[in-house]
């Protein structure tokens, strides 16, 4: 297992905090880390009902969010066959056969077998490819490349 996917993998939450392509077909992720925060008050849950408020603030309910000694995680595929970016709500479960808990690399895949159906791609042409999935607070995001991403860990 990389060292970086170690790193990710260590981190009990991540937030996407960016997606985009600086230049074509150059994917850019970067992610934030989130750690339990400071207790949830009645007056913090002003958008809920009175009786969700005073059940959350009286079970001690916490906020996950990003901090000073969070990380923040800058991924960059050169290149990509495919990636998609999904509601966490309506994510369903990959297989069993990857690496990882919220940065996982798949051997075989529900995505993987989506991208051999949906492109030319094989491993003649680009080449061997891998699936990367990222199961973020909010968001699960899937990448498939015959890259490597390139990581930088920012400690803030």
């Amino acid at each position: 297992m990389s060292a970086y996917v170690t790193v990710l993998n260590s981190c009990k939450y991540l937030y996407l905090t960016e997606l985009g392509e600086p230049t074509d077909n150059v994917l850019r992720i970067v992610l934030t880390e989130a750690a339990l925060g400071r207790p949830l008050t009645e007056e913090s849950l002003s958008d809920h009902q009175p009786e969700i408020r005073a059940a959350l603030a009286s079970a001690g309910v916490r906020a996950i969010e990003h901090h000073p000694g969070c990380r923040t995680f800058e991924l960059v595929w050169p290149s990509y066959i495919g990636y998609s970016v999904r509601d966490e709500s309506f994510s369903l479960p990959e297989s069993e056969e990857g690496e990882g808990q919220i940065f996982v690399q798949y051997t075989k895949s529900k995505y993987l077998d989506f991208i051999t159906t949906a492109t030319f791609a094989n491993s003649d042409f680009p080449g061997p490819f891998k699936h990367w999935a990222i199961y973020c607070l909010n968001h699960s995001l899937d990448v498939v490349s015959t890259k490597e991403p390139i990581v930088e860990i920012r400690n803030n």
